[in-house]
């Protein structure tokens, strides 16, 4: 296993930034330091730079300042202890090297339409060799079936949650929800040290949002020495049920918030169990300026 003898997996200075215009940005408020085996939410409304940070972390977009550095835990990084993509280091292998080691799940599906929803979900674990052939460390086709009987995607028998076998299926021929637990099952094939998530349960009901982000929590706390879930959300209650450490944006830096406080705000001020459009409203002015 390469990497640091302390957990960390992903480190940014407080320099990083990235500058949309002259009037707009966003940047980190201080450095920056997250470790495997932590789920973090970047909470906040739509628009205020969550996406952006999430791709700049995930070696997606460069930024106009600073840098991210990226400790790998698995094999594929030559050896190397570290990896780092910036302003002024933006190497075109180096940023590869880690993206290999990355799930991605973006606001949609973005399933290859000419594939079917098995094959999109196998294709990064195919891309990166990682099929589970006895010498790599992605899981078997038999895994990810059952993965998806219990994203009821998958014909079953029993329960409240059984669902049609989509699997020989297209993604025309499917649902908007079964598009897009079919892209969170693909971006977990590849065995990835880091799963970036935008929006993950958007546009699922109640129920299934529970399962998907349940079983995202359970595959961190399965191996949590080499992996780690950074995921977005605009729903502070959903963000602090399955985060250990919870971010937002103010005046374009982001800010840590105090879990504690927040949720002893919950507390006092509704049952957890009826949030309406109006709570959420209130949640989110107290993470206004």
């Amino acid at each position: 296993m390469i990497g640091q003898e302390s957990s960390q997996a992903l480190t940014a200075g407080s320099s990083l930034r990235l500058v949309y215009d002259s009037t707009r940005r966003i940047g980190l408020g201080s450095p920056l330091h997250l470790d495997y085996g932590q789920r973090i939410a970047l909470l906040g409304p739509s628009g205020d730079g969550k996406t952006t940070l999430l791709n700049l972390l995930a070696a997606l977009a460069r930024p106009t300042a600073g840098a991210v550095r990226y400790y790998p835990r698995h094999d594929g990084c030559n050896g190397r202890p570290y990896l780092t993509w910036g302003a002024s280091d933006w190497r075109v292998g180096e940023v590869e090297a880690a993206r290999r080691q990355f799930g991605f799940i973006f606001q949609d599906a973005h399933l290859l339409p000419r594939l079917t929803c098995l094959e999109n979900i196998l294709l990064p674990a195919r891309l990166y060799g990682k099929t589970n052939n006895g010498e790599t460390n992605g899981p078997a086709e038999d895994a990810i079936r059952g993965w998806m009987e219990a994203f009821a995607l998958t014909r079953s028998e029993e329960g409240a949650m059984a669902g049609h076998d989509v699997a020989g299926l297209y993604p025309h021929q499917i649902s908007g929800g079964q598009r897009r637990r079919v892209a969170v099952l693909r971006a977990l094939a590849n065995d990835p040290a880091i799963v970036f998530a935008d929006e993950p349960v958007n546009g699922l009901d109640g129920e299934l949002q529970g399962l998907v982000m349940g079983f995202l929590s359970r595959w961190v706390q399965a191996r949590p020495e080499s992996r780690l879930l950074i995921f977005v959300s605009h729903n502070p209650l959903d963000a602090l049920r399955w985060s250990d450490r919870c971010f937002y944006f103010r005046g374009g830096l982001l800010r840590e918030l105090e879990a504690d406080w927040f949720r002893q705000r919950m507390a006092e001020h509704m049952a957890p169990l009826e949030v309406t459009d109006a709570h959420r409203a209130r949640m989110n002015r107290w993470l206004a300026p």
